[in-house]
């Protein structure tokens, strides 16, 4: 595959990615991001944990090189890059808030990310998982293709600019990238609580 241009990425990946950070983002309306709401789920949820994982399974190609629809294999492929070691130790700031995320932290059985776990579960048995498209999850999932996003700009175009050139995330910030002072070097890095696991 040839190469993405930093315009290709921004007008393909970025925005898409922002126009689901809205669609979430729209859900505090009803349901205040915090550690007590977690375990909320609804078809909104699902809904919009479906479509952040399928676009998560797009962008894990890309980053991979690799089209085999296999979670497991794009996990090994990013952690064999060691320009993405750190993906798997960054926090994730919900700006504003006084909690964080780990999104590529936790791995369950089968070597899968737990988020992408239950996506899986409901995806192919909603009746018996329905309960596992839950706040926590979408927020992870999303987590984790803004951090994926994040990195391939930094690996890829460089560290020019606050966060990404044009509109930045309403909603998350990096840790570690800010404190190594890579691509988020102009907000201040700051010790949030973690979520409860």
């Amino acid at each position: 595959m040839a190469k993405m241009t930093k315009e290709e990425f921004l007008n393909y990946y970025w925005k898409q990615y922002l126009f689901l950070e809205n669609k979430v983002m729209n859900l505090e309306t009803y349901i205040y991001f915090c550690k007590k709401n977690l375990s909320v789920n609804s078809y909104e949820i699902m809904n919009l944990l479906f479509s952040v994982c399928s676009e998560l399974d797009t962008f894990f190609k890309i980053v991979c090189d690799d089209k085999s629809d296999d979670i497991v294999k794009y996990r090994k492929s990013i952690e064999s890059k060691s320009e993405y070691d750190d993906i798997f130790k960054e926090r994730i700031n919900i700006i504003g808030r006084d909690v964080n995320l780990k999104p590529f932290y936790r791995i369950c059985e089968r070597d899968y990310f737990y988020w992408w776990k239950g996506y899986n579960k409901v995806k192919h048995n909603r009746v018996m998982h329905f309960r596992k498209a839950n706040l926590d999850k979408l927020l992870n999932s999303l987590a984790a293709l803004y951090t994926l996003e994040v990195y391939y700009y930094k690996n890829n175009f460089g560290t020019e600019g606050f966060n990404m050139p044009g509109k930045s995330s309403k909603l998350f910030k990096t840790t570690l990238l800010i404190k190594k002072g890579g691509i988020l070097s102009e907000l201040e890095y700051e010790t949030v609580d973690e979520w409860d696991e």
